[in-house]
Parts: structure tokens; sequence; C-alpha cells
């Protein structure tokens, strides 16, 4: 048995034509004793015989097969445009309150800055940051 599945695993380079003539005659002096080997070789024939007259492969899109396969996203463009529309409103927001804030700092007004203060934050509840703010008299450096 070991004589066989030595020719066996040269029966592909035999039929590829591969082996050395001396290794050629001695696959063919077992294949004529041996059954075996003969189906085997028969078998690998078969097999090379099917394989040559498949189709051949056409070029395979596998993007749109991966693409397919992929779960659909929601549309992307409403989050955006909330997303910019709430970024361009504390952009107008933020520059219009500091715009108000310069013009009552940058005031000739003579009055104190609390009055200017207050003109920026109208009702804050009592004890809130804003209504210490407003009270605030640079002058004491304390609230009144």
């Amino acid at each position: 048995m070991h004589v066989c599945s030595d020719i066996q695993e040269r029966l592909s380079a035999y039929l590829d034509d591969e082996l050395s003539p001396a290794v050629r005659d001695q696959v063919e002096s077992h294949l004529e004793i041996c059954d075996l080997c003969r189906a085997e070789l028969r078998r690998q024939e078969r097999l090379w015989d099917a394989l040559t007259h498949l189709p051949e492969p056409g070029p395979v899109d596998v993007s749109a097969a991966v693409l397919a396969r992929l779960p659909r996203r929601e549309a992307f463009w409403p989050r955006s445009l909330a997303l910019a529309a709430a970024i361009l409103l504390g952009v107008f927001l933020g520059s219009r309150m500091g715009l108000d804030l310069q013009a009552v700092l940058t005031s000739s007004d003579p009055a104190p800055r609390m009055a200017a203060l207050e003109e920026v934050f109208d009702d804050h509840p009592q004890g809130s940051l804003g209504t210490v703010l407003v009270t605030y008299d640079m002058g004491n450096g304390n609230g009144s």
C-alpha cells in the first residue's frame, strides 16, 4: 500500500506531464498492475475535464453585494440641518448680546456701571448671579 500512496501523490504531476522520464515510467508500470491507482487516475482525469469546461468567471460587483447587506441609515441631512440651525442661533444670540453689552459699557453716559448692567440683565430672581452682577457697586466693591 505504501507504493500506491507514493504513486497517487504523483498522479497530478503525471497528468500535467511534469515528471522526469524515469519517474513517469515507474508510474506507468504501476498503473498497469494496480486497479486502485488506475481508478484514482480516472477520477482525477474526470475532475480535470470538469474543471476545464467550467465557464469563465465574470467580474463580480462586490461593492454592490456588500452595500445591499448593510442596514439602511436614516437620512443625514435633517440632523445636519438642525445642528447648523442651532449653531447659527447660538452665534447670532451671542453676538447680539455681546454687541448690546459693548454698547452699554462703552456709552458716554456718566451713570455708574451698575445702571448700565441693569439694561443688559433684566428681571433676575432674588439671590441669582444676575442680581449680584446688577447690584454690584464698583465704588464700594460690594453688592448694594
